[in-house]
């Protein structure tokens, strides 16, 4: 699957918010594990650094929270390839062990005591038109024989994952997630998410969905995330036709509507048929900018003369940036940082 910048800024998003991320990990873990942490003392932290061949794979969240014995970290990661990493479980590894890393050279530049270390709890957030088959597990990529030696499986990691697997999940078993109107957000993203790849899929959904979205379109921060939701399914590999595009903007509340019908009229102009992925992205590319600036407008009304002669002088990479950061940021300025 080729790699899409609208499924790290839709992912980064939903769980930079705490709310969204309370809700997931309700839903998820189990009620021995939540038992231990103090969810109200949910606390983003920084981004993890990573190398280019991992972060050309996936895209990732961190948390710090109390815990029984505590402070402790969450790492949620997004895993959206279309084959699953059988290595994945070594990649968790080799992340927790970057995270305790950095947490330790902090707490020496900050001269404060390093021991004990604090958990890392790995989550991976997934979704494949296969489901997940590998392993959960670090150990299990060792041999069943060097895991039952007595004299090496001491020496052989035990580290594990939880696995979010939303590939087959059903519209109820998402819903079922949400535990009050506003906390709808997570499943509506989830289902955006699951269905992106299958245009017939998404659409059969879609008035299940479309109930949702008028529901949370009520109140700010519901309509911000269902401008972030549509602008991913429209800039997705579902490869809708107009007539589908045309049915989703009617659930769509008038702010993303706009964003929706923008995009939808670039691929109009540039006479992009379905399948034609290579022609669909250049459109996108070549009308980036433009829509940027609506993408602005809609959000924070008339744009000044600086901001729009930022966006003219913008390189690729620039735009690329910026329209991850609209859909979290509360100003212009905070795009433009």
């Amino acid at each position: 699957m080729v790699r899409s910048a609208s499924h790290d800024g839709l992912f980064k998003a939903t769980f930079s918010n705490v709310e969204n991320m309370a809700t997931e990990l309700r839903a998820l873990l189990s009620p021995e594990l939540l038992s231990k942490i103090d969810l109200s003392t949910l606390s983003p932290e920084p981004e993890l650094t990573v190398g280019d061949d991992l972060s050309s794979r996936h895209c990732d969240v961190l948390y710090s929270a109390d815990f029984v014995g505590g402070r402790a970290f969450i790492y949620l990661l997004l895993e959206h390839q279309s084959k699953v990493d059988k290595l994945m479980a070594f990649r968790v590894l080799e992340y927790v062990v970057r995270i305790l890393s950095r947490y330790i050279d902090q707490r020496r530049a900050d001269k404060l005591p390093i021991l004990p270390l604090p958990v890392v709890v790995p989550i991976v957030v997934h979704h494949s038109e296969s489901g997940w088959t590998a392993s959960t597990e670090v150990r299990e990529l060792f041999s069943e024989e060097m895991q039952a030696d007595p004299f090496l499986r001491d020496y052989i990691p035990r580290l594990k994952f939880i696995l979010d697997d939303i590939s087959h999940a059903t519209d109820e078993e998402l819903l079922s997630r949400a535990h009050d109107e506003a906390s709808k957000v997570l499943p509506l993203v989830l289902w955006a998410m699951r269905d992106s790849r299958n245009a017939e899929v998404l659409m059969n959904s879609l008035p299940v969905w479309g109930d949702v979205m008028t529901q949370i379109s009520a109140s700010r921060s519901g309509r911000d995330a269902l401008f972030g939701v549509i602008s991913y399914l429209a800039s997705a590999r579902a490869e809708l036709s107009q007539l589908q595009l045309d049915e989703i903007v009617e659930y769509a509340a008038p702010e993303a509507k706009e964003i929706l019908m923008t995009l939808a009229e670039q691929w109009r102009q540039e006479g992009l048929e379905k399948g034609l992925e290579k022609g669909l992205e250049k459109g996108l590319k070549k009308g980036q900018r433009g829509l940027l600036m609506r993408q602005l407008a809609l959000k924070f009304g008339e744009i000044s003369e600086s901001a729009s002669a930022r966006l003219n002088a913008a390189s690729e990479s620039d735009l690329s940036l910026w329209a991850e950061r609209i859909l979290t940021a509360n100003s212009v300025d905070e795009v433009f940082r």
